[in-house]
């Protein structure tokens, strides 16, 4: 799979783009089971996920710079990021294909039973990203 450069003020970092596309997919599951927690990261996860149905390999553009502008959804989406981290961590050594499958509408991709190291390491990525303190 293509990777995608994803860039945070100075920060920049490369994505393979079936980490993202799952990472994205599981966020939008953790906000299904979380109500109304995180109206901020909300609205940029939505963003994302439109996004991604125009997908295509190493086009993955988060818009990390644009889209989480302010300090309180910076805030969310770590905490976000943090939950489904957990979540990856609760799944064991892979994370279920047919989860993500049943998740992830994204035309052209079909996930297998997908390795929780590899998306935990792409995750901890994100949240280095968007940290103040790089």
């Amino acid at each position: 799979m293509a990777h995608s450069i994803q860039v945070f003020d100075d920060r920049a970092e490369i994505f393979n783009d079936s980490d993202l596309l799952a990472l994205v997919c599981l966020l939008g599951l953790e906000l299904d089971s979380s109500g109304d927690s995180y109206p901020a990261a909300a609205s940029v996860v939505a963003r994302w996920q439109s996004a991604l149905a125009g997908y295509g390999p190493g086009t993955i553009e988060l818009g990390l710079g644009g889209i989480v502008a302010s300090a309180e959804e910076r805030e969310e989406l770590v905490q976000l990021l943090e939950l489904v981290d957990r979540r990856v961590g609760s799944y064991g050594d892979t994370v279920p294909a047919l989860l993500l499958n049943g998740r992830c509408s994204v035309p052209g991709v079909i996930f297998r039973d997908y390795p929780g190291s590899i998306l935990a390491a792409a995750i901890h990525r994100l949240i280095q990203v968007l940290s103040e303190d790089p």
